[in-house]
């Protein structure tokens, strides 16, 4: 089912780029005719992909909502989790232990 969502996002994005902007950019290079037949295929596809687009959005959302839901392990953090969050010390600290780590910087262990 991912596979399904991730072609028809794919084919909604082409051709969805191509119903909006093909007219100035693809229209002067492939000229009227080669453009009218590809925008009228790639419409006609759109047509067709859109619906299963809708229901395999769906179908992923619920195979996978079960796993983002909170749990009984999430429940110590929470609290941890809002004070910091309205602390502006606490995100304060974590930026200055980022900085003293050296974060963003690569360090690759020597053979």
């Amino acid at each position: 089912m991912h596979w399904a969502l991730a072609y028809s996002f794919i084919t909604l994005a082409v051709s969805g780029i191509v119903m909006m902007f093909g007219k100035f950019f693809l229209l002067p290079v492939l000229g009227l005719s080669l453009f009218g037949w590809l925008s009228y295929a790639l419409k006609t596809l759109h047509n067709f992909v859109g619906p299963l687009f809708g229901i395999a959005l769906v179908i992923v959302l619920l195979m996978f909502i079960r796993d983002n839901l909170p749990n009984r392990q999430d429940l110590p953090g929470w609290p941890r989790a809002a004070a910091c969050s309205a602390a502006p010390r606490c995100r304060r600290r974590a930026s200055t232990l980022a900085k003293k780590s050296g974060s963003g910087s690569v360090s690759w262990p020597s053979a």
